[in-house]
């Protein structure tokens, strides 16, 4: 059983940083309740929704209960997350009902500290392993400690033994990161082995603003480009949704440094916040140059997102 793949722009996006504050004994919910996914039509010059996004968490504050999709038209489609083997084997089973096939299980793996580690589209919950090889169907999350900062989603990539890791262009390292910005190598070619990255890019931070989103795509991560994609169904939609615990600061800009062993200086992507009175973004939009960077036929794209709380 496959999850259809919903993701905004490649990107790349995204299961909520499940944090608060206390002020005069007030709890601060930077969760977000729900998303609008707006994209810029060029033929009427202003934006337009393309999804909303709801989510519920009514039983666990580990992850959400359910994930509803409203299309413009109105359609809606909810997908609930079962967490019966989360206490046993910490696995959650997404778009769960009650002829599931608990042998061949959508599964999404946290650690025990409620970070997302493994995504399986296949996953027999009985044996505790993948149900599946080689097709892109297993991938994994990394964190890592960077120089004055505390761990922080630090990679993606196949974890399939016999998938081919140079066939995944959304696969990314943070090969090095600070308070003011990250570097990151993403994706791989296999017909050109001697590449370490497809694309080489630096995110700058916004000023000591944290992305309590979190979405990745509002921390830089996953920039995307033209190269077919290859990864589990569940990395576009898990990577849409805000993760839990992503533990890092919102973007400002990123700039390209390398494409295809090229070097360039290319802007891809620029970000601009709105905040409310309890300093949340309300607003985030995305303003991707990717016909500068890749091909002139991809065409800039711009995105902006909404939250309510």
């Amino acid at each position: 059983m496959k999850i259809q793949s919903i993701g905004i722009v490649s990107t790349i996006v995204i299961l909520s940083s499940i944090t608060g504050c206390m002020k005069e004994n007030i709890t601060v919910n930077t969760t977000p309740v729900s998303m609008i996914i707006q994209r810029m039509d060029t033929t009427v010059h202003d934006f337009v929704t393309v999804m909303t996004l709801q989510f519920h968490s009514d039983t666990d504050p580990v992850y959400y209960d359910s994930i509803t999709y409203i299309n413009p038209n109105g359609a809606r489609v909810t997908q609930p997350i079962d967490f019966s083997f989360y206490s046993s084997l910490k696995c959650l089973i997404v778009n769960s009902s009650s002829d599931l096939d608990t042998s061949r299980a959508p599964v999404i793996k946290l650690d025990n500290s409620g970070r997302i580690i493994e995504l399986h589209d296949y996953y027999n919950l009985f044996t505790n392993e993948t149900a599946s090889a080689g097709d892109w169907s297993n991938n994994g999350f990394f964190y890592q400690s960077f120089s004055g900062m505390d761990s922080i989603l630090s990679g993606f990539r196949l974890l399939d033994a016999f998938g081919s890791i140079n066939s995944n262009s959304l696969q990314f390292q943070v090969v090095s990161a600070n308070q003011d910005s990250m570097i990151i190598h993403q994706g791989n070619n296999h017909d050109m082995p001697s590449l370490d990255a497809i694309l080489k890019y630096k995110v700058i931070f916004e000023d000591e603003q944290r992305n309590t989103t979190g979405l990745m795509s509002l921390s830089g991560y996953a920039i995307p480009y033209s190269y077919p994609s290859n990864t589990s169904n569940l990395f576009g939609f898990v990577s849409a949704l805000p993760l839990p615990k992503l533990n890092n600061q919102l973007a400002r800009v990123v700039y390209a440094s390398e494409y295809m062993g090229n070097p360039v200086n290319l802007k891809c992507a620029e970000f601009t916040y709105e905040f409310d009175d309890q300093n949340r973004v309300t607003s985030a939009t995305i303003q991707y140059y990717l016909k500068s960077l890749l091909n002139p036929d991809l065409g800039d794209i711009e995105q902006r997102i909404l939250f309510n709380y």
